[in-house]
């Protein structure tokens, strides 16, 4: 809420106990308060998204131009810094969202409140989830937005799982066209040939956050093109650090995050084996040394990274496939071998 909209606040506040009471929500649109002036827009399809999305106007972001996304609703009190959030929407304009629900936290935030909270995926982070509608322009405090639909469910005892709309959660959601997506290559755990590493999928299955064993030798690892390409991507990115994406056959893809070098330029011919680069733990996503790894397929033009909403699939090495949430898999050797490096590999040599 921005306080060009303060004229619009009512004198009396919604009813949320009783709405949260009911237990359950319908998914039609909400009745329109009358002090809205700019409710969100009307529902439109997405990728990134199975249910429809409605355009909202956001305000008074905070420093950076970013909104902030947090996993389950958090509180914020009258001059409290900021909690720290899981992820962040990149600017006001062009934002989208799922549905809308009060929540069992108050966020404050430019000298408004606001206990309900809009449902999305965030630009930034690795999940879906909560944006206090106290960015929202327009209404009053502790007022839903006009045109958003409520979720299906009231906020549950876990601390916002229960605001989850149906049909979406913290998992991708796969392409519309993952189905008839041609045969992938064959791709390698993208490491020298032997040497032994831990995966994890943590919160954000199919993508693979990858340490190796000892976990102390991960950082400054060379890192290998798990098959080959054309590089389409080596660039710096705020949340990702240093990333290289490579474009293979039959329009399926690999992207390498958290680099601490590239190796690669954009255009660049890579084999299978060939160095892209090193890694590290560049970008504020990359807390600690890991290469955060995803494999995408997409029809046409180049797959997003680092969200659900990216067109990333589950992960095969070897016939194997490393998808499903909270997932560890320790001591995977890679087998992305160079023809000198497979004979001294059968000799012992390794």
């Amino acid at each position: 809420m921005s306080t060009d909209h303060r004229q619009h606040r009512r004198a009396a506040r919604l009813g949320i106990a009783a709405v949260v009471a009911t237990g359950a929500m319908a998914a039609a649109p909400q009745p329109a308060p009358a002090s809205d002036a700019s409710p969100c827009g009307s529902a439109v399809s997405r990728s990134w998204s199975r249910e429809p999305v409605q355009p909202c106007p956001l305000v008074a972001p905070e420093p950076g131009n970013r909104i902030p996304v947090y996993a389950r609703p958090v509180e914020r009190r009258p001059g409290a810094p900021l909690p720290a959030p899981d992820g962040w929407l990149n600017g006001t304009s062009g934002q989208y969202f799922v549905c809308q629900a009060p929540g069992p936290a108050v966020h404050h935030h430019a000298g408004w409140r606001n206990v309900w909270w809009a449902y999305t995926a965030s630009d930034t982070g690795v999940a879906w989830g909560w944006v206090p509608q106290v960015y929202f322009k327009g209404g009053a405090d502790d007022e839903p937005d006009a045109g958003l639909r409520r979720c299906p469910s009231a906020p549950g005892d876990g601390g916002g799982d229960g605001l989850r709309p149906q049909g979406s959660d913290r998992t991708p959601i796969p392409p519309r066209n993952t189905r008839s997506s041609p045969r992938p290559p064959r791709f390698e755990l993208p490491f020298r040939c032997g040497q032994r590493w831990r995966l994890d999928t943590w919160g954000h299955s199919p993508a693979l956050d990858m340490v190796r064993e000892p976990q102390r030798e991960t950082r400054h690892s060379e890192v290998r093109a798990a098959a080959s390409g054309t590089v389409v991507t080596s660039r710096w990115h705020d949340a990702s650090g240093n990333v290289v994406q490579i474009r293979h056959r039959n329009r399926w893809f690999t992207t390498y995050i958290h680099l601490e070098r590239r190796t690669v330029k954009v255009g660049q011919k890579v084999r299978r084996g060939d160095r892209i680069g090193t890694v590290g733990m560049t970008g504020s996503e990359g807390h600690t040394p890991h290469l955060h790894f995803e494999v995408a397929w997409i029809g046409k033009g180049t797959p997003d990274w680092g969200h659900p909403g990216a067109p990333r699939v589950p992960v095969r090495f070897h016939g194997k496939t490393y998808t499903g949430q909270g997932r560890t898999w320790k001591h995977v050797v890679s087998r992305n071998c160079r023809d000198n490096e497979f004979i001294q590999r059968r000799r012992g040599g390794r």
